[in-house]
C-alpha cells in the first residue's frame, strides 16, 4: 500500500499538483480514475450538490474563456464574479475547484497546463510566469 501511495504522490507532483488544499476524491478521480479515488476515499465521500454545481459552472466558464482568448490563469478565476443561488462563490472555493478541474480538462479537452515559458508569454501576451491552462494547437 505504501508503494502505491508513493507512486500516486510522485505522479501528482510530476503533473504539478502538490497542494493539499485542492486534495479531494474529485481531484484523485480526475488525475487517475474513479477506481483509484474509491480505493483511497471509499464510497462515503461524495461531493455536495453545491460543490457539483460550482464545478459544472466553472468548467463551462473555463471552456468559454479558453475559446475566447486561448488561455486562463489563476488571476482570471479570482476576477470572476461567480454566484450560485444569488450568493457569491468564495475566492478559496474557486481556487480549489479550479485545481480539481485542471487534470480532467487537460484530458477531456486536450488542454495544456504548465508554467508560462517564453513561448506562452509571447503567444498570449502574459506578464510573469503564472501557470496557464490553454488550448493546445496542432
Amino acid at each position: 500500500m505504501a508503494d502505491k501511495a508513493d507512486n500516486i504522490a510522485r505522479e501528482m507532483v510530476q503533473k504539478g499538483f502538490s497542494s493539499i488544499k485542492a486534495m479531494s476524491k474529485a481531484l484523485v478521480g480526475n488525475l487517475f480514475d474513479e477506481t483509484v479515488a474509491e480505493s483511497i476515499y471509499g464510497h462515503r465521500c461524495e461531493a455536495s450538490s453545491y460543490s457539483q454545481e460550482v464545478q459544472e459552472l466553472m468548467e463551462r466558464l473555463l471552456i468559454s474563456e479558453i475559446a475566447r482568448k486561448g488561455y486562463v490563469i489563476l488571476d482570471d478565476i479570482y476576477a470572476w464574479q461567480i454566484r450560485i443561488d444569488g450568493e457569491p462563490v468564495k475566492k478559496e472555493t474557486r481556487y480549489i475547484v479550479y485545481k480539481r478541474l485542471i487534470p480532467a480538462m487537460v484530458d477531456k479537452y486536450d488542454f495544456g497546463y504548465q508554467k508560462a515559458n517564453k513561448e506562452l508569454r509571447q503567444k498570449f501576451g502574459l506578464e510573469g510566469y503564472s501557470y496557464v491552462l490553454y488550448k493546445k494547437t496542432a
